[in-house]
This record gives structure tokens, sequence and C-alpha cells, in this order.
């Protein structure tokens, strides 16, 4: 990742609305951002990460994890890389 990150998010269509949280944790577990936390409708929503904290200050350099809640349940996870 250099600039911004896209993350692609398919919601089902089970329920009308979803609780989703879409958070970035470092190596030690960490959570260092939050991309999304709140209520989405069902189907295909994108989001960009810039590489900042949770106070707004860029990232170090990196490996970290991307996670996905949807309705308290982990949906998924992926490595996330930070380059300077």
């Amino acid at each position: 990742m250099k600039e911004e990150s896209r993350i692609p998010v398919v919601l089902p269509k089970s329920n009308p609305e979803h609780n989703v949280e879409l958070a970035v944790f470092d190596q030690m577990g960490r959570k260092v951002s939050v991309i999304v936390n709140g209520k989405l409708r069902p189907g295909i929503h994108e989001f960009k990460f810039q590489g900042n904290d949770l106070s707004g200050q860029k990232l170090t350099q990196g490996v970290y994890t991307y996670q996905l809640m949807v309705n308290g349940n982990r949906a998924g996870a992926r490595k996330l890389i930070i380059l300077k």
C-alpha cells in the first residue's frame, strides 16, 4: 500500500441491515484503526484506507491485518502491507 487501499465488502441479503466493523490491527493484535463502524445495507461496498491510525496519524511501515466483523461475527481477515 502506498497511497491508499480499497477494500471491497459484500454483505448478504439475509438481513435488511448489518452491524459492520472493519478494523486494522498491528502484529501485536492491537486495534490501530477503524475504517468503518456502523449499520450497512446488503450489497457490495468499497472502503478506502489511507493508512491513518485512530488519532489520524500515518501508520508506520509494516504488516497489518484488517478484520471484518458482521453482526458480531468475524467474517474475514486479510493482511495489509504498508510501504513508505
